[in-house]
Parts: C-alpha cells; sequence; structure tokens
C-alpha cells in the first residue's frame, strides 16, 4: 500500500486532508483570486508552497510527535533550483516572486538578506540555504504546469515607461498581490 502523506487532520470531523488534496485546493483558489495574467503563477505557486509536509518528520508531527518542523522553505527551493537549472524561469524575477511567497506564506514576506547570510539567518538568502529531509515525493504527486516567463516579463514591463523605479515598485506590488492570494487560499 502506497504512504499517504497528509497535510492536516481535523480532529473534531476525524477527517484527514492529503498534501496533494490539499495542494491542488489551495492552487485552484489561489488561481481564482488572481486576475487573468496572473492565474497560472498564484496556481503554480499554490501548488508548491506546502512541499516540505512531504517530510517524514512532518508526517511524524502531524501523526502527534512534539516536534518543529519547517516546511514552506522547501516550496521556495524548489522553484530556485528550477530557475538555477534553467529548467523553468531562466530571467529569475518570476522564481524570486514565488520564492518570497511561498517562504513567507505563514511568517510573512522575508527580508531578502544578502549572499553573505547564514542558513539561520530568517532572511530568504538565508532560508534558502537550509537542509531538508527529502521531500522530492512532490514530483510523483503534484503535476507542475509551465510559466510562460517571457509573457510574465512583457506584461511586468509594460506600462513602466522604461522606468526601473517602476518596474521595482511593480514587482514589490505583484509580490505582495501573489502572497495575499496564496495565503487568502491557504487559509
Amino acid at each position: 500500500m502506497e504512504k499517504k502523506y497528509i497535510a492536516h487532520i481535523n480532529e473534531e470531523l476525524k477527517t484527514e486532508q492529503t498534501v496533494k488534496e490539499h495542494s491542488e485546493n489551495v492552487a485552484i483558489l489561489a488561481e481564482e483570486y488572481a486576475v487573468e495574467r496572473f492565474k497560472k503563477i498564484a496556481y503554480v505557486t499554490g501548488l508548491l508552497h506546502d512541499c516540505g509536509k512531504y517530510q517524514e518528520s512532518f508526517q511524524k508531527r502531524i501523526s502527534g510527535s512534539d516536534i518543529r518542523v519547517e516546511h514552506s522553505t522547501c516550496g521556495a527551493i524548489i522553484v530556485k533550483d528550477m530557475s538555477e537549472n534553467k529548467s523553468r524561469y531562466p530571467l529569475g524575477i518570476l522564481s524570486r516572486m514565488m520564492e518570497y511567497c511561498i517562504a513567507g506564506h505563514h511568517s510573512g514576506i522575508p527580508d531578502g538578506g544578502t549572499t553573505n547570510d547564514y542558513e539561520t539567518d530568517p532572511t530568504l538568502t538565508g532560508r534558502l540555504k537550509r537542509e531538508f529531509e527529502d521531500f522530492s515525493r512532490y514530483k510523483e504527486e503534484l503535476e507542475i504546469p509551465e510559466l510562460d516567463e517571457k509573457d510574465f516579463l512583457q506584461f511586468l514591463l509594460s506600462d513602466c515607461d522604461n522606468s526601473e523605479e517602476k518596474v521595482l515598485d511593480k514587482i514589490a506590488f505583484l509580490t505582495r498581490y501573489l502572497f495575499s492570494c496564496l495565503v487568502d487560499a491557504d487559509s
């Protein structure tokens, strides 16, 4: 029998929700909350947000062990790896936005930090350096659609009049917007 990875247990109703079910439900809701040009991005962000729940320690925690398990950074690591491997998001802007949102979906959008940060630092850069248990089961359970990063870049640069300040403001706004879609969907 194949192992079931649990994301949530409702003690009152005596029901369980698998990581796959939860991730797909959050992805669908995040997509519904987003404007048209952002729907697929919100979907993928929702799909990856809880991949850290595939760790064995998280499964022990959900089964009653009194342990603390960080899970939110794992999805951000997946996105970062896709960007660094150039398999997806080679430009890095879209991946960085998704990393901030996924890593902070329980604690708030983290400070970016610097390349000098240690894995113990709470910054996004520090958190992305942390080691985690194997959570690769997501590859077998979740189908991650492609995103058109060039289309996103075109959308990002539209109406910014070649102004770096306007582009940066738009990135900041869209990151907070994506974060809102994710957190609302996750709740």
